[in-house]
């Protein structure tokens, strides 16, 4: 049950930090002030077609693999979808991004999406931001399988440090660069503000950012942050551990009950 709250805690999380960003936005007093201070938002049209970021030079270690014209739905708009990777040679790395950017309707805004678990991002994480007008951005972060043991681990077991430091801080940093530099070449102009949203492993990123990264976002919510993996992993297995020691093992019925009343004080009346 504990997983579960957490878990329905980050995604509230995630959602009032967008709804929050989406609020300064659109045009509220505070937002009008914030304006001010940088000057108005000007939220305008691509100046060019979405096939044609294919020619955006973003650098020697950089491949924009697709850009491609998405039609909209009853909760996004339409929008250009960029694919790209970067690598760090001579590691043989990749860290695939994935960049969203509305057709019409952009609020001139960049928003970065963090990760959770041992995912460093999903492509699908920035529809949401997408359908709030946001320009949005994502990274696998080097660990596209998101498995604990694929991060900074080679095949033969030894440490790889390229991965541990494109998932520690590198690839959402990659990201938030390469993003801003997409919607520079779409829209004609920089975005007015970036801002970045994460929770868990998205928090403990939009630290990172925060702390090696400071110039790339204007504002970061950061919730729940995992900072220490390996007091973490310790966390995980003490029960089981002192269960163990004990001989007193949870049996699987008495967990299932525990369960199930715990989701019926959750929501009376289930």
């Amino acid at each position: 049950m504990g997983v579960k709250r957490r878990l329905l805690s980050c995604a509230a999380t995630m959602a009032l930090a967008v709804a929050s960003l989406t609020f300064v936005a659109g045009g509220s007093a505070a937002g009008d002030q914030g304006s001010a201070a940088k000057g108005p938002a000007t939220p305008g049209d691509p100046v060019r077609s979405c096939e044609s970021l294919m020619n955006v030079d973003l650098g020697p270690n950089t491949v924009i693999e697709s850009a491609v014209q998405h039609a909209a739905t009853a909760t996004t708009p339409a929008s250009c979808r960029v694919q790209l990777y970067t690598t760090h040679p001579p590691a043989g790395d990749e860290v695939t991004i994935w960049i969203a950017l509305p057709t019409t309707g952009w609020n001139g805004r960049f928003l970065g999406v963090g990760g959770g678990g041992f995912t460093g991002g999903t492509p699908g994480s920035v529809v949401a931001p997408l359908g709030q007008g946001f320009a949005a951005g994502a990274t696998d972060a080097g660990n596209p399988t998101g498995q604990a043991q694929t991060i900074g681990a080679n095949p033969d077991l030894t440490r790889n440090w390229v991965g541990q430091e494109n998932f520690g801080h590198r690839g959402i940093h990659e990201m938030t660069v390469n993003g801003k530099e997409l919607v520079a070449a779409y829209y004609g102009r920089s975005q007015d503000y970036a801002y970045f949203s994460g929770c868990s492993t998205g928090g403990r990123q939009g630290m990172m950012e925060a702390q090696k990264y400071p110039d790339d976002y204007d504002g970061i919510s950061a919730g729940a942050p995992v900072f220490n993996y390996a007091e973490l992993a310790i966390a995980q297995l003490w029960s089981q551990i002192v269960m163990k020691e004990e001989g007193n093992v949870l049996s699987q019925c008495k967990f299932t009950a525990a369960l199930e009343a715990g989701d019926r004080r959750v929501r009376p009346g289930g």
